[in-house]
């Protein structure tokens, strides 16, 4: 496998500016940060990858960018699209932006998707509301829309209901529905769970081509760093609502410096020696009612000592594009 790092050239402007973004969530024992001081940046037209395992709150970050979080939970920091903070923004102009600036394509399309709508219908209401379109009109670029994203008997499927898709006719469904109004960001998260490896390979695929005719920027929200290489120019890596590393792709994959990642990297199916066992990290991510002090990755790290129970780590750089959060951060040569 190679990493993607050096893959694309991208535009520098900076579409996307999360600074310190912070997500607090009620519990029975009080409010608990999901998402902790989260800042990164998105080039328009790049490609980044939000990576780490189940816990980490990669999707609460961007359910928080979007302003879909549940009740009762709040967002702090800044969180600028285009200039303009879509924090301080009332609901009515959040609204707008979502889906016609702004669209996410959730985890899980087949329980994502209305039930008890067609497909045609849940697609047309986005043209509807956002664009404008009657219903005629709108029902014509749905038709269009399933043509682009690969749809088999598009026309079929338009009067289809969720149960009576497939699984990855159903994550075309669902980024149809997403890219409806051309949004300039496209938040796609877990866009492969669930779907046999030809699906998976159809879907990024898929991506790839409408991020290129689009001109869209493009976050995916992923555990599988063979997404990761195939897919992305820069990714973050999350670990318990924080990101400990932050770098290009080429860089992950060469040179990872957060025990986590070295750890999550040395887990690849491709890296387990020939007649041994696959790697795996002991333990889980904590839950955020019971974050450890300090270094929250310490109890599962092997290089973990007294000051990484008593300090947490902030983000130190290790080059112009790359930064880790940890004490005991060091290079580790990818495995060939």
């Amino acid at each position: 496998m190679t990493s993607g790092g050096s893959k694309t050239t991208v535009a520098t402007d900076v579409l996307l500016d999360v600074r310190d973004l912070s997500v607090s969530l009620p519990t029975e024992h009080g409010p608990a940060l999901g998402v902790d001081q989260v800042s990164f940046k998105l080039q328009a037209g790049a490609t980044m990858a939000l990576v780490g395992e189940s816990g980490s709150g990669k999707t609460m970050t961007c359910l928080a960018m979007m302003g879909l979080l549940p009740p009762r939970a709040s967002a702090l920091g800044t969180v600028r699209f285009d200039g303009v903070d879509l924090l301080a923004l009332p609901e009515s102009r959040l609204e707008r932006i979502r889906e016609s600036e702004i669209a996410m394509a959730f985890q899980d399309a087949s329980n994502a998707l209305n039930p008890v709508l067609t497909i045609g219908f849940q697609v047309a209401e986005s043209l509807a509301r956002h664009r404008g379109m009657t219903r005629t009109a709108a029902f014509a670029e749905v038709r269009r829309l399933l043509d682009l994203v690969q749809m088999p008997a598009a026309a079929h499927r338009l009067h289809q209901y969720p149960h009576e898709l497939s699984g990855g006719m159903c994550q075309r469904a669902m980024i149809a529905m997403a890219i409806a109004c051309r949004p300039r960001i496209l938040i796609a998260d877990e866009p492969t769970t669930a779907l046999d490896v030809t699906v998976q390979a159809q879907i990024l695929a898929l991506l790839k081509d409408i991020q290129r005719d689009f001109g869209m920027a493009l976050i995916l929200v992923t555990h599988d760093f063979g997404v990761v290489a195939q897919m992305a120019e820069t990714a973050a890596v999350m670990y318990a609502g924080r990101i400990v590393e932050r770098a290009t792709v080429r860089e992950l994959f060469d040179r990872p410096q957060h025990p986590y990642t070295q750890a999550l990297l040395a887990a690849l199916p491709y890296r387990m020696p020939e007649g041994g066992r696959l790697a795996s990290i002991p333990g889980a991510v904590p839950p955020i009612t019971s974050r450890p002090s300090g270094c929250a990755f310490r109890s599962r790290c092997a290089k973990a000592d007294s000051r990484c129970a008593a300090e947490r780590p902030v983000p130190t750089p290790k080059s112009a594009t790359q930064s880790v959060a940890c004490h005991q951060a060091s290079d580790a040569k990818a495995a060939a």
